[in-house]
C-alpha cells in the first residue's frame, strides 16, 4: 500500500498514525498507535477505527464519514481538533486529532494523526493552579504586592496595593512604578534599588515614601 519511504516516515513518527477507508476500516497503523492504545497492529487492522473512541464518538463516527463524503463539509476531516480517545483498558484520554483525505484515492482513504496531550493538559492545569495560588496570596496580603516589567512598568498589583495607592488597578497597570514615590530623591533611590536587584539577581529592601 505504501512506499518504503512512507512506511519509514510512519514508523519514525512519535504521533499515532492511522489509515482508514471510507467505511472506517483500519488499513494501516504505525508502532506509536500500538503504544498509545495498547493494541497490537494485527488487532486493529481490519477493525473499525471506532474501537479507539469512547462514546458518543464511537457510535457516531460512521455517520461523520458518510456526511463528509456526501457534503464535503469538514467537521474534523481537513480541520483537526482536540477529541477524546479510548485505550484498550478503557482509559479515556485527550488527543489532538488531525485527519486528511488521501488524494485521488478510490475508494476514499483517510490518514489520521493523533497526539496524546495528557502531559500538556496536566502541565497547563498545574500552571493554572500555581497562578491561582499566587493570585490568592496577592489578594490576601495586606501590603502592596506588584509585578514589574523590565521597564519598571506595573504589570500586576493586588487589590490592597491599589487601595493603599488610592487609584484603581486599571490606572496603575502600565505606569512606571517609581512615579508613585514621593519626590525626585525617592524616585532616584527606587531606580537605583531596582537596577541593583536586577543586576545582582538578589533581593533588595528599603522603605519608601509614596505620594
Amino acid at each position: 500500500m505504501f512506499s518504503r519511504e512512507t512506511q519509514a516516515l510512519m514508523e519514525a513518527a512519535v504521533d499515532a498514525i492511522v489509515v482508514i477507508d471510507h467505511r472506517g476500516t483500519v488499513l494501516a497503523v504505525n508502532d506509536s498507535t500500538s503504544r498509545m492504545f495498547g493494541y497490537r497492529a494485527d488487532e486493529m487492522l481490519g477493525e473499525n477505527v471506532r474501537m479507539l473512541m469512547p462514546e458518543p464518538d464511537r457510535g457516531a463516527h460512521d455517520g461523520y464519514i458518510a456526511r463528509y463524503l456526501e457534503t464535503r463539509k469538514p467537521r474534523i476531516i481537513g480541520i483537526g481538533r482536540e477529541v477524546t480517545a479510548r485505550h484498550r483498558d478503557g482509559t479515556v484520554f485527550p488527543v489532538r486529532l488531525s485527519v486528511g483525505r488521501v488524494p485521488d484515492s478510490t475508494p476514499p482513504r483517510f490518514v489520521g494523526t493523533l497526539r496524546d496531550i495528557r502531559a500538556e493538559r496536566e502541565a497547563t492545569a498545574a500552571l493554572k493552579l500555581e497562578r491561582d495560588r499566587a493570585r490568592a496570596f496577592l489578594e490576601l496580603h495586606d501590603s502592596i504586592l506588584l509585578e514589574l516589567d523590565p521597564e519598571r512598568c506595573v504589570r500586576e498589583i493586588n487589590a490592597r496595593g491599589s487601595e493603599l495607592l488610592g487609584a484603581p488597578v486599571r490606572e496603575i497597570i502600565g505606569q512606571d512604578w517609581v512615579r508613585f514615590m514621593c519626590g525626585e530623591t525617592e524616585r532616584e533611590r527606587a531606580r537605583l534599588l531596582l537596577a541593583s536587584a536586577l543586576s545582582s539577581g538578589s533581593s533588595r529592601e528599603r522603605e519608601f515614601d509614596r505620594q
